[in-house]
């Protein structure tokens, strides 16, 4: 999902990888002999491969099952650049030998013209995680406008139907944000709630700035019922907010995803409750789909594929269930020692 929590963004080359595992520290997949698969290519338009746990999750995942189906690899990385990642996605279609592309968009409109016309040349293109409003041949990941009804239904229930919220977006042209918004506001005005949205702040995933909008909503609305926030690792930052005002547990707060960050939040106080899903089984579906698609000779006009994982609610009452527990990612579920399940 998201942008660099650090600094500096580079121009994005194409890597060539083959049959050994440049994995997830030590963890090799195991290729086959033989696959229909094998010596074929397979582009990634990662957004940015290292620069946070739930990126290195989807690109270590992506190309290990990738690798697994006997595909080679060919990896682009934009660097969390919109522009870049278009221009990469155009690279991938210069190279006919590549027989589709799995992506994850940094923006829901402005890779819609590189995705359509790599779909042009006979080739599909796979988004997970966060798509583009351009049909293309397959999506996996969470429905975030449905996403967004949960979560106002979740916030209504929570504050009893009414109260003043503030929403902290992370980068407002994204699918996530986007839809997620549409998914809250019309679930409030379908159902007549009586929460009151009297903020909306985006932050562009960064921690500090998350911090610092909290700050400032907490003060400009010291009658503030709740907080929902776009993305658990940048909540990180209004829980610190929260804290240091003293005001854990007093304002009650929403996120989304399932690193390591929203089980920690939820023990601290930070996060009231956690929308999550299989982060890791997302982005191999991707990889599944794209390889169906070109096997069975998908072909431009043919009829989306949509897969919208299953969405699960995070809280105190269910933390410790070992089933909730597997959606972990990031060190303490070992996922950072090399383990990917």
């Amino acid at each position: 999902m998201y942008r660099k929590l650090t600094s500096a963004i580079v121009a994005a080359g194409l890597m060539v990888s083959g049959g050994a595992a440049l994995a997830a520290d030590d963890y090799e997949p195991l290729v086959p002999d033989y696959s229909d698969y094998t010596s074929a290519k397979m582009g990634f338009a990662f957004p940015d491969r290292q620069s946070m746990n739930i990126q290195k999750v989807f690109r270590d995942n992506a190309v290990n099952r990738a690798r697994e189906l006997g595909w080679e690899v060919v990896e682009t990385d934009a660097k969390w650049d919109v522009a870049t990642q278009s221009q990469n996605l155009n690279a991938l279609a210069a190279q006919r030998d590549i027989a589709g592309v799995v992506m994850l968009s940094i923006d829901y409109a402005a890779n819609n013209n590189a995705a359509r016309n790599f779909e042009k040349t006979g080739r599909p293109v796979v988004t997970y995680h966060m798509g583009i409003s351009y049909p293309n041949a397959a999506h996996v990941g969470p429905n975030f406008y449905q996403m967004g009804k949960l979560f106002a239904q979740t916030m209504n229930d929570d504050l009893g139907g009414s109260g003043k919220v503030a929403l902290i977006l992370g980068d407002p042209n994204s699918d996530s944000t986007v839809n997620d918004m549409k998914g809250i506001k019309d679930w409030f005005k379908e159902n007549s709630s009586g929460l009151e949205i009297v903020a909306e702040q985006p932050a562009y995933w960064d921690a500090e700035k998350t911090k610092q909008v909290t700050k400032t909503l907490i003060q400009q609305h010291p009658d503030l019922s709740g907080i929902w926030c776009n993305w658990d690792v940048m909540c990180v930052g209004m829980g610190q907010a929260l804290e240091e005002a003293g005001l854990v547990g007093k304002v009650k707060t929403w996120t989304e995803a399932s690193s390591d960050v929203c089980f920690t939040g939820i023990n601290k106080g930070w996060y009231t409750k956690c929308v999550a899903w299989d982060v890791r089984d997302q982005v191999k579906r991707a990889v599944d789909a794209l390889s169906m698609l070109v096997a069975s000779g998908w072909e431009p006009g043919d009829k989306p594929l949509v897969w919208n994982v299953p969405l699960y609610i995070i809280g105190k009452d269910n933390i410790n269930d070992p089933r909730i527990q597997n959606l972990a990612f990031g060190e303490s579920s070992g996922y950072i020692r090399g383990t990917l399940e």
